[in-house]
């Protein structure tokens, strides 16, 4: 009887440490609140080519000129190119160099905006990221 008891109160530890293992939490989808373009170089004008896709559609495409050198012709920021969270990959391709950023490896549950900023530089084109929590009215 005291082996029955003890096995049973085994398993039933068991089961409760790994019943918070074995739910495999839901990747969060990321809303994309801001997609900023920009150039450091100067003197020359650029095209950026972007594209988001979500599952492997295309979702928004887009193609803005830059001309490096003055502030207000060397950046577009682009509000909410697509409406609603989703499993973003984000292209973007100017003078032969490309960059691709997957918004769902960027976020985390509690930080589900994102702002994704694509610039070309001296030598290459960069991406970085900023997350923070969606307000209910941001999705």
């Amino acid at each position: 009887m005291h082996r029955r008891t003890a096995i049973v109160g085994a398993a039933a530890a068991t089961a409760s440490l790994l019943a918070g293992c074995t739910d495999d939490d839901p990747d969060p989808e990321p809303q994309i609140a801001f997609l900023e373009l920009a150039t450091h170089r100067h003197d020359e004008t650029h095209a950026f080519d972007v594209r988001l896709e979500d599952d492997g559609e295309t979702v928004f495409e887009a193609t803005e000129e830059l001309t490096g050198g003055d502030p207000g012709e060397s950046a577009v920021v682009i509000e909410e190119p697509v409406s609603g969270p989703g499993a973003y990959e984000v292209t973007v391709t100017v003078d032969g160099d490309e960059a691709t950023a997957e918004a769902t490896s960027l976020v985390s549950a509690g930080d589900d905006c994102l702002s994704l900023d694509f610039y070309l530089g001296a030598s290459t084109l960069h991406v970085e990221h900023l997350a923070w929590p969606c307000e209910p009215d941001d999705e």
